[in-house]
């Protein structure tokens, strides 16, 4: 990845090819190890316009995905496919592939994909003259933007494009808006960069994009027609930022502390130890409910609770009992329905997992909700923020940086 991040290509595929080679019928906990590799190819070869070979590896990417009915690396192979079809020219292919690739993108939460797909449907959009639908996926790049607050390369092109529409509109106040956010995105990846170019941009330059934008804050002065309109102005501004800045300090305050509670605490929840019970509580016979508890604390000693075909029917089954009076005990001395004490028993499990095991916080969204037992990452990521407050993305980030 260093050769082919400094553009020595043919000796970054030698090494990809090699490292290839120390797979052999990759299995499902391969896979996305195996196809990062292939990803990695792919854009090497787009970047050489050696097409047929970027099909070859993402096809092979393709095959794996459809054998483990992994719709998420689907959808990354349909993104593959898009940007090789944009790339050619084929901008109808590129569209129909790319928009198929997006809700799968979403749901591993992978926002510089996303916004790249974002771009190339912009752009393959604006190739064929459908300008209103171009515009909304370039809006969508500033959107992601806004929700996120990462800087990615693809939004200089976005915000290019939106400054020179808005220019055409002879609409100041969003031309001002638009280069303000490009000198932003365009100071800070250059900060990131090892290689600051002395030519910043292709068309659009810092020191002519300064220049126009004291253009128009002047001619938007020369329309406010008295001092006290700008005042009103600022003062609401002000205190708009304001609040805004002081929410999210309150917010990232909050996430940083429940972070931190979970780091702190202890290590894999205990089984709740039996309750005898002295008397009757309920209808059900207290033989009964001693038995299912024990049963319970199995259960949870064994990480049962993370395979898949977990339910209230099957379960009650395994226990020898009825789904009433499972869904009862549970409730009474679990304190949560049967749902809410799986979801909780399998995110505190994933918790400490994550805090012991390097390797499996490389692991995606959607990987990591598989070994866990969730269906899909969105149940996922819900049950997650549910009992931490805070998303598993954030905790794994938080995690790294320790």
């Amino acid at each position: 990845m260093i050769k082919s991040h400094n553009e020595d290509f043919n000796e970054a595929i030698k090494l990809f090819k090699s490292s290839l080679g120390y797979y052999n019928n990759v299995s499902r906990k391969e896979l996305y190890d195996y196809s990062s590799i292939i990803f990695n190819l792919s854009k090497i070869f787009n970047s050489l316009k050696l097409y047929d070979s970027t099909y070859y590896y993402n096809s092979k990417v393709h095959s794996l995905a459809i054998k483990y009915k992994d719709s998420i690396l689907s959808g990354y192979t349909n993104f593959n496919k898009g940007n090789v079809y944009y790339l050619k020219g084929e901008y109808i292919n590129a569209i129909n592939f790319l928009k198929k690739s997006i809700l799968f993108i979403k749901l591993d939460e992978n926002y510089i994909i996303l916004c790249n797909a974002y771009l190339y449907l912009a752009q393959s959009y604006d190739k064929i003259n459908y300008k209103n639908r171009s515009l909304r996926y370039f809006h969508k790049i500033d959107s992601l933007f806004q929700k996120t607050g990462n800087y990615y390369r693809s939004q200089k092109p976005a915000y290019r494009y939106l400054i020179s529409y808005y220019k055409n509109e002879d609409n100041d106040l969003k031309q001002l808006e638009y280069i303000n956010k490009y000198i932003k995105v365009d100071s800070v990846l250059n900060a990131r960069s090892k290689k600051i170019s002395k030519s910043l941009t292709e068309n659009y330059d810092i020191p002519n994009l300064l220049k126009e934008r004291k253009t128009i804050e002047n001619r938007l002065k020369e329309r406010l027609s008295t001092t006290q309109k700008w005042v009103i102005l600022i003062s609401l501004f002000a205190i708009i930022i304001s609040i805004t800045l002081a929410y999210q300090s309150k917010r990232k305050k909050l996430y940083k502390q429940r972070f931190n509670n979970l780091v702190a605490s202890s290590q894999n929840e205990k089984p709740t130890s039996v309750k005898i019970i002295p008397k009757k509580e309920s209808s059900i016979p207290i033989d009964l409910v001693n038995k299912i508890l024990k049963l319970l604390s199995k259960f949870q000693n064994n990480h049962e609770y993370i395979l898949h075909d977990v339910t209230l029917f099957n379960l009650a089954k395994k226990f020898k009992t009825n789904t009433k009076y499972l869904s009862q005990i549970i409730n009474q001395h679990k304190g949560k329905s049967f749902n809410n004490y799986i979801n909780s028993l399998r995110i505190n499990y994933t918790i400490e997992k994550l805090k012991t095991d390097t390797r499996f916080r490389k692991y995606s969204i959607n990987a990591i909700a598989n070994e866990v037992g969730f269906n899909t990452s969105e149940s996922f990521s819900k049950a997650f923020y549910k009992n931490t407050g805070i998303k598993p993305s954030y905790f794994i980030k938080e995690l790294e940086r320790k």
